[in-house]
């Protein structure tokens, strides 16, 4: 009886978890007591009764992309909010192609590669979109060095709204 899901001493961890995880509806790993989100934002959310969850992307040369993000406009650069990072395990040329829309017709949202390893904006990898809906931009081609660590960065120029960018990677 004290391994049945009703007994006593465990009504509590029966209550609150273990929770299963679920892929688009169905489970696809094994119930565990705790999950351990690696290379991801978990932030707390008592506004709207929930846990924010970003997966910033990972893996090698064009291997990188961003988890959807909302950025705040702001009324004079610098705003720039990290949306993603990558590790170049190997040296290539790639072009950073974003997926994005602002709010306002009269908001500008910037995209830019930033090394981290040098701790500078890469040269040439600025892009920007002023679309209200979804539009697609690439950067020039820019060279990714080996063993460097890259994030890729956005902000929203203007008096006040938001900018989305929806996909942003190295292709």
């Amino acid at each position: 009886m004290a391994d049945s899901p009703n007994a006593l001493s465990g009504w509590l961890p029966n209550l609150i978890g273990p929770l299963d995880l679920e892929g688009d509806g169905s489970p696809f790993v094994q119930r565990r007591q705790t999950l351990n989100f690696v290379g991801a934002t978990v932030v707390d959310n008592p506004a709207q009764d929930r846990t924010d969850i970003t997966l910033s992307g990972g893996g090698g040369s064009g291997g990188g992309g961003a988890a959807v993000t909302v950025v705040e406009a702001v009324t004079a650069t610098p705003g720039w909010y990290v949306v993603g990072s990558f590790y170049a395990e190997s040296g290539s040329t790639v072009t950073i192609e974003t997926i994005g829309c602002v709010s306002d017709s009269g908001l500008a949202l910037n995209m830019r590669l930033f090394d981290v390893t040098d701790r500078l904006p890469v040269s040439g990898s600025t892009s920007q979109i002023t679309a209200t809906t979804d539009a697609r931009v690439e950067s020039a081609p820019v060279a990714l060095q080996v063993g460097h660590q890259y994030q890729m960065q956005a902000e929203c120029i203007g008096l006040s709204g938001f900018g989305v960018v929806t996909a942003m990677g190295p292709k």
